[in-house]
């Protein structure tokens, strides 16, 4: 399970009143932009399928399928390698104030951190994504388990690759502490699909199972490991886990961020997933995770 990641902190100065309940989602369209000119992955170099074969840009956001027949029926369609982690408020602090944005990059998307860094420079820069989410970016720092913070750039703003704080699945997920009980708040929103259509409730299989799919294909797409567990044992556990309380609400929050938020509680054998309830913490789960959605944090008396 040992995937390496890094987990990064932004600073940003608000530089408007936001009436928007959740205006990051504005983010999302203009990233890969950012993303690309900071690549220098432009056409006719690269466009479609007609690309180089190092173009930082294609191994981040094309999303290729494995070559492997057995992987592509484990894991599907890989997910993107890195997650944003936006301010679970609304409404945002007045213009002026700052607040804290997590970049969390997984597995082979560390080796590009240069790259990130360019483009999120490019992107809060964006005079489109102003007109939506006006913020300068103000700092940049490494976070380790704990509180602890290394800043990234130094008095020259000069990148220093050596002060990153390097962690990784195993550190993070042999963390877990054994419960028996488990509950969850869901910051924003989240949304699971089953037979075409997003859960409006939360049996803890469904979690689970997106949580397996989710931490797996990280780690096989962008940390060649095939994680060692008995995937479907660990499902046949979740079906015997029970819903003990629930404060679930459907959100439908302007800029297209819609699902459930709330906190749900559950008990029985949720032993052996805790690991991937506590990675879920940080590359969260459910559609748009990678762009903020389907944060949760697990709340006293969970696995810690």
């Amino acid at each position: 399970m040992d995937v390496n990641l890094v987990h990064l902190v932004l600073t940003l100065q608000l530089e408007m009143d936001h009436s928007r309940p959740y205006p990051f989602v504005a983010v999302r369209p203009f990233f890969s932009e950012a993303f690309r000119q900071a690549a220098g992955c432009t056409p006719p170099v690269c466009s479609g399928t007609r690309h180089h074969a190092d173009c930082v840009f294609q191994k981040t956001f094309a999303q290729e399928l494995s070559t492997d027949p057995d992987g592509v029926r484990r894991h599907q369609k890989p997910p993107l390698p890195f997650v944003f982690s936006f301010p679970p408020i609304p409404p945002l602090p007045h213009k002026g104030a700052t607040v804290e944005v997590g970049l969390t990059l997984i597995g082979t998307a560390v080796n590009h951190l240069a790259t990130y860094l360019n483009a999120l420079y490019l992107l809060f820069r964006h005079e489109r994504l102003r007109r939506y989410f006006a913020a300068r970016l103000v700092g940049v720092s490494t976070a380790g388990p704990g509180a602890d913070r290394v800043s990234l750039p130094d008095a020259t703003a000069t990148f220093q690759p050596d002060r990153l704080r390097v962690l990784s699945f195993a550190e993070l997920a042999a963390s877990a502490v054994v419960t028996e009980t488990v509950s969850v708040e869901f910051l924003t929103p989240l949304r699971i699909i089953r037979d075409g259509k997003p859960l409006r409730d939360l049996p803890f299989s469904a979690l689970s199972g997106a949580l397996l799919r989710r931490v797996s294909a990280l780690a096989y797409y962008y940390g060649g490991v095939t994680l060692p567990f008995d995937f479907p044992w660990l499902a046949s556990q979740s079906r015997g886990v029970v819903v003990t309380g629930a404060d679930l609400r459907w959100a439908e929050w302007r800029g297209g961020a819609q699902g459930l938020v709330g906190r749900i509680s559950y008990a029985g054998p949720v032993d052996d997933l805790a690991p991937f309830l506590l990675l879920g913490e940080i590359l969260q789960v459910g559609k748009g995770s990678a762009y903020g959605m389907g944060r949760y944090r697990l709340l006293p008396g969970s696995p810690s």
